[in-house]
């Protein structure tokens, strides 16, 4: 399979589901308006001066912004790829499968072992694909961010945060939605479930505010086309 098919396939797929969702839109304000004239026995918008046709196709316009709409959003979703367990995946087959970036490579022995310490603690491109890893300190490479804050709380994540900044061009942190919820009444004591809850996301509001100051927040896909765009990111 060559990497336009691919491509075609993935952004086929969410044309259809988009395709889909209007149907299904446009179906609910037939039938809507269709009950609206039965019951009321008239058309349901009636503007003096308006011609009858403008409703309808004010409804297709907002259709046609909905669907648009719709299709941005997926194509941004659909630019970059974090794998299951941060398990390592060739650059060839990301570019196959139609990302732009690869925000997996963890540089951190724990969990990787030799392989994750090889890792460069810098972005690079590889097949076409931009390779962003999470950001982990220098010489120790001590993973920052996830576990780490429920671990070790806010102080020492943001330190660790500061220092995994050096000799990089941005601090990658990544966490996960479920840890905001209470996990402690189905796992009790594994470790998975400590922190979790509302006081993580105390942790985590004071942790952003904290490196807030140093460090521009923003997405992996708008500092991705940043990283693209200068001259000097070899440098």
């Amino acid at each position: 399979m060559t990497e336009s098919s691919r491509r075609g396939v993935t952004r086929g797929y969410v044309g259809g589901l988009i395709l889909a969702t209007v149907m299904v839109v446009l179906a609910l304000v037939v039938a809507v308006w269709g009950l609206i004239a039965l019951f009321s026995d008239r058309e349901p918008v009636q503007t003096p001066g308006v011609v009858s046709a403008a409703g309808p196709v004010i409804i297709a316009v907002a259709l046609g912004m909905l669907a648009w709409g719709l299709w941005l959003q997926a194509v941004q979703l659909l630019r970059g790829l974090r794998t299951p367990r941060l398990a390592p995946c060739a650059a060839a087959v990301v570019a196959e499968a139609g990302y732009v970036y690869d925000a997996s490579p963890h540089p951190t022995w724990l969990g990787h072992g030799w392989r994750g310490l090889r890792t460069t603690r810098r972005p690079w491109l590889e097949a076409g694909v931009v390779c962003v890893p999470l950001s982990t300190t220098p010489g120790l490479r001590l993973p920052v961010g996830w576990y780490v804050l429920r671990a070790f709380g806010v102080s020492l994540s943001a330190l660790l945060a500061r220092w995994a900044g050096v000799g990089t061009p941005w601090v990658h942190l990544y966490f996960h939605p479920w840890e905001a919820s209470d996990l402690r009444p189905w796992l009790g004591a594994h470790p998975l479930a400590r922190g979790t809850g509302p006081g993580w996301v105390t942790s985590l509001r004071r942790l952003l505010e904290r490196v807030a100051p140093q460090l521009l927040p923003s997405t992996v896909g708008a500092a991705v086309e940043a990283w693209r765009a200068d001259p000097l990111r070899g440098a």
